[in-house]
C-alpha cells in the first residue's frame, strides 16, 4: 500500500497490468490520489487512484483521501487541497463538492 504501478517509460502511472509489464515498477503515489488494491489474474497489485471530488490528499503516499472539513470544498478530481468558501457562501458539512449560497439577508465572516 501507498504505492501504485508506475510506468519507467512512459512515466506514469497505471491503472492496470495489461499488455508488456517489463517497464512497471510500484511508486509512491503522488499527492491528490491514494493507493487502491487491484486484483487481477496476475494477482494482488496497487494502483494510484485520484481523489475523488469532496477529498483532498496533500501528502501523497497514502491509502485514503482526506474529506474536505466544514467551510471548505473541492469539485475536481486529484486535488491535493481543498478550497474555502467565499463570502456569502458556507458548508456545514465534509467532504463536499460545492458551497452553499447564504439565504436572503445573511452571509459568511469571509475569514
Amino acid at each position: 500500500p501507498q504505492f501504485g504501478l508506475f510506468d519507467k517509460v512512459t512515466e506514469m502511472f497505471k491503472n492496470d497490468r495489461e499488455g508488456d509489464t517489463s517497464n512497471l515498477i510500484c511508486k509512491a503515489c503522488r499527492s491528490g490520489s491514494f493507493s487502491a488494491s487491484l486484483r487481477d489474474d496476475k494477482g494482488l497489485t496497487y494502483i494510484c487512484s485520484p481523489c475523488p471530488p469532496g477529498y483532498a490528499q496533500p501528502s501523497g503516499a497514502s491509502t485514503t483521501c482526506e474529506p474536505c472539513a466544514v467551510g471548505e470544498y473541492q469539485e475536481e478530481f486529484g486535488a491535493s487541497s481543498c478550497k474555502r468558501c467565499v463570502l456569502g457562501r458556507y458548508q456545514n458539512a465534509t467532504g463536499q463538492r460545492q458551497c452553499r449560497k447564504c439565504p436572503a439577508e445573511r452571509t459568511t465572516l469571509g475569514l
